[in-house]
């Protein structure tokens, strides 16, 4: 379990860590992926756009090939789709 503070006050609430996988077209949620990891959660990164896979290096944890992740995600874990292009609506 990880502690959340709000405005320096006393530790107000546990969050339970959880694995979090971001896929990515652009890296538009990069900066959210981000700030999840600051807060203790598990995150992996997947960014289609070659061109931007250097972003955020050393600071989110990335992978090459994101269906390879989804057992490490699992079945209490997230799946953040920042577009709608993977896939029929």
């Amino acid at each position: 379990m990880i502690f959340i503070r709000r405005d320096n006050d006393e530790i107000n609430r546990k969050v339970q860590s959880m694995n979090i996988l971001f896929i990515s077209e652009d890296l538009v949620a990069g900066n959210v992926a981000y700030l999840l990891t600051k807060e203790g959660h598990k995150v992996k990164l997947y960014i289609k756009d070659s061109g931007r896979r250097e972003n955020f290096e050393n600071m989110v944890p990335k992978t090459k090939n994101w269906g390879e992740e989804l057992d490490w995600v699992g079945k209490e874990g997230l799946i953040v789709f920042e577009s709608s292009s993977h896939g029929k609506v």
